[in-house]
C-alpha cells in the first residue's frame, strides 16, 4: 500500500512539473497599455516609456536621452529587442515583461549623436491601460 501511494505521489509531482514550461513561456504583456519607468545610466535617472498595441505583439519604445522616441518594437514571448539605427545599430538592448505589470530591461550600446545617457538598466510599470 505504501509503495502504491509513493508511486502515485511521484507521478503527480512529475505531471505538475511538465505543466510549468507551458505557463512559463506565456507572455506577461498587458495589451494596449503604457509602461512608464526609470532608466539608470552612470548614476543618473531618465524616463523610459513603452506603449503596447492592442495585439500585444508590437509597440513603441521611447528613451529620449538616447535619441529614441516612439520607435517600433516587436514583442514575442514576453520579450523584445532594442536595435535602432539606419546604417549601423546605434542603440542596442533587450527587455522582458515580468508579472502582469512590470517591465525590466537593459541597454548595452548607445552611440547616437547627441545622446545624454550611456548603457544602463531600466524598470517600468503599467501606468495606463486603454
Amino acid at each position: 500500500m505504501k509503495k502504491t501511494i509513493g508511486v502515485a505521489a511521484l507521478v503527480l509531482a512529475l505531471g505538475g512539473m511538465s505543466a510549468v514550461p507551458a505557463v512559463a513561456g506565456q507572455s506577461n504583456v498587458v495589451p494596449g497599455s503604457v509602461y512608464k519607468g526609470t532608466y539608470v545610466s552612470a548614476g543618473m535617472e531618465y524616463k523610459v516609456r513603452v506603449k503596447t498595441f492592442e495585439s500585444g505583439k508590437a509597440g513603441n519604445f521611447s528613451l529620449k536621452c538616447a535619441g529614441i522616441q516612439r520607435a517600433k518594437i516587436q514583442i514575442a514571448k514576453g520579450k523584445f529587442k532594442i536595435e535602432f539605427g539606419a546604417d549601423e545599430v546605434m542603440v542596442k538592448g533587450r527587455a522582458r515583461f515580468k508579472g502582469r505589470n512590470t517591465l525590466k530591461g537593459e541597454i548595452t550600446k548607445v552611440i547616437t549623436p547627441g545622446h545624454t545617457c550611456g548603457t544602463g538598466d531600466f524598470k517600468a510599470f503599467v501606468a495606463d491601460v486603454r
